[in-house]
């Protein structure tokens, strides 16, 4: 059982890439045998709205992803992502709003294996990152704000927190399963910590989130349940429920709470057979 975990979780998420210098050779190849997420089906719904969209993910010849789009419910390609590699290290995304209408990009520069900064352009806006022991400990957005993470004993981030010119702002408490995460490592960093509020954590842990706390200012105003569908003994889940209660919307400039929100995605895998 072991092996196998270690072998479907190599197949799936562990980049690889180009040869030196070359970033786009390797984009349009078919990538080896395995198991590859192909695409998440999302459902969005409250009391106010629902949405669905579709992320479908591309890989180059040795297994790493080339591009991610996102396809609205009218069918529609919202947005693309291209994915370029030098050295076996992602170097640089390239967004664009539709096939041929590039948005911007981000650059990444790296100390040995780890990314310890990235920029998007055109904004100019960075991100700096900080290693213990090959592993994210600290994530800086800006001149007065970062957060840090505490890991449990698999490797997952068991607590973020937040904080605003070096005050505590906000924690996160984090439980896990011991099944794969389908999209651990699938997208770098920066590009990860764009995705929602929440979500965003889960590209850099190995395992499922089930349940989340959220803490602002040492009150506790929220929890997140997860809970996920497998086949048998299968140990990539095929879809997620994600509930939300008492959700506090961060964005808003007053504290606004979303009771019995629910999340729903359904996870499509690709097999390629040599």
């Amino acid at each position: 059982m072991k092996n196998n975990l270690l072998i479907v979780t190599f197949v799936l998420f562990a980049f690889s890439s180009c040869e030196k210098e070359d970033t786009n050779s390797c984009n349009t190849t078919i990538p080896p045998s395995g198991t590859y997420l192909g695409k998440v089906v999302n459902y969005y719904h409250n009391n106010y709205e629902n949405i669905m969209w579709t992320w479908h993910f591309e890989y180059n010849n040795i297994g790493k992803l080339s591009s991610r789009s996102q396809e609205m419910n009218n069918g529609v390609i919202d947005a693309v992502s291209d994915y370029l590699y030098i050295d076996e290290k992602i170097k640089k995304i390239e967004y664009f709003k539709s096939s041929d209408e590039q948005q911007g990009y981000i650059d990444y520069g790296y100390n040995d294996n780890n990314i310890i900064k990235s920029t998007k352009y055109p904004e100019n806006t960075s991100r700096e990152y900080e290693y213990d022991n090959n592993r994210l400990t600290k994530y800086t957005t800006s001149d007065y704000k970062y957060i840090n993470f505490e890991y449990d004993d698999n490797n997952n981030i068991s607590i973020a927190t937040e904080y605003v010119n070096d005050v505590k702002y906000k924690e996160l408490f984090f439980k896990y399963d011991k099944r794969i995460n389908p999209i651990y490592n699938n997208i770098p960093l920066h590009n990860a910590f764009e995705d929602y509020e929440n979500d965003k954590y889960q590209y850099i842990c190995p395992n499922n989130i089930v349940s989340l706390a959220v803490v602002l200012r040492n009150d506790t105003i929220g929890f997140h349940e997860y809970i996920y569908n497998y086949r048998a003994n299968d140990l990539l889940p095929r879809e997620r429920f994600h509930l939300f209660t008492n959700y506090v919307d961060i964005n808003s400039s007053s504290i606004s709470y979303y009771k019995d929100t629910l999340d729903h995605q359904l996870y499509i895998y690709d097999k390629i057979i040599e």
